[in-house]
């Protein structure tokens, strides 16, 4: 469901949201890349993983599991479209910072989270082809 009603994202929420996001896609990104696990099962171990965060301030009031959840999606990039932990990082930086922007607009909408991997994917790959 679209929410129209304005609403601004403090700003140490974004950046918390954007490392959180970024911690989870370079270690998915490491299962795959550097330890040979399948793509679905390095995103499982790290959701699963994330799901025992729990119990201090920061995991109470942010979506914490949604952040770790949306980095496990875009650490499933494949090492042939990305050229190392750079462009990772870049992509779960994107990918923290339009799930904050997104989180005060979209409520309920299935695939957000792995449509937000995507798009930052997308943003890379089209910044690598247009540059390299």
């Amino acid at each position: 469901m679209l929410n129209t009603e304005q609403k601004s994202v403090p700003f140490p929420t974004l950046v918390l949201d954007a490392i959180s996001v970024c911690f989870s896609t370079l270690l998915t990104f490491i299962l795959i890349d550097g330890l040979s696990f399948h793509p679905v099962v390095a995103s499982a171990m790290v959701g699963f993983l994330g799901s025992f965060l729990s119990g201090n301030k920061y995991v109470k009031t942010t979506d914490l599991h949604n952040n770790i959840f949306i980095g496990s999606f875009a650490g499933m990039c494949s090492g042939s479209l990305v050229l190392g932990l750079n462009e990772v990082l870049a992509v779960g930086l994107i990918s923290g910072f339009l799930c904050s922007a997104s989180n005060a607009y979209f409520h309920g909408l299935g695939g957000r989270l792995g449509s937000i991997a995507f798009i930052a994917s997308l943003i890379i790959l089209g910044d690598l082809v247009l540059w390299n």
